[in-house]
C-alpha cells in the first residue's frame, strides 16, 4: 500500500514538472514570437507587411497606398537606425567614462558583453 502511495506522489510529482516545463517552453516561444513581430515592424518593408495585412487591404487599396506606406515605412526605418547609432554612442561614450574606475577584470567583461552584443545584432540583421 505504501510503495502505490509513492509511486502516485511520483507520478503526479512528475506530471507537475512536466506541466511546468512544457508552459516555459510554451511561453517562450509566444514571448520570441511577439518580439520578432515587434522587431519586423522596425524596418521599411516589415512595416509596410504589418500595414497592410492590419488594414486588410485589397488589391486595389494596396496598389493605391503602396507609395505612401512604403515612404512612411522608409521613415520608421531611419528612426529605428538613427536610434541605434546614438544609443551605441552613448553605450561608448559610458565606456570611456567609467573604464578607468573598472578593474581589469571588468573591463575584460565589458569588451565581451559589447562583442556579443554587436555579433547578436548583426546576426540579426542578417535574418
Amino acid at each position: 500500500m505504501r510503495m502505490r502511495k509513492l509511486h502516485l506522489l511520483m507520478f503526479a510529482l512528475l506530471l507537475l514538472l512536466a506541466g511546468f516545463a512544457a508552459g516555459w517552453v510554451a511561453h517562450r516561444g509566444i514571448v520570441r514570437q511577439k518580439m520578432q513581430r515587434v522587431a519586423e515592424l522596425r524596418k521599411a518593408r516589415g512595416f509596410a507587411d504589418h500595414f497592410f495585412e492590419h488594414i486588410g487591404a485589397t488589391p486595389e487599396q494596396f496598389e493605391q497606398l503602396s507609395g505612401t506606406v512604403g515612404r512612411y515605412g522608409q521613415e520608421m526605418d531611419g528612426l529605428y537606425s538613427a536610434f541605434n547609432q546614438e544609443r551605441r554612442s552613448l553605450m561608448d561614450s559610458l565606456t570611456a567614462e567609467v573604464s578607468h574606475l573598472l578593474t581589469e577584470e571588468q573591463q575584460s567583461r565589458l569588451e565581451r558583453f559589447s562583442r556579443r552584443f554587436q555579433k547578436r545584432r548583426r546576426h540579426k540583421a542578417q535574418e
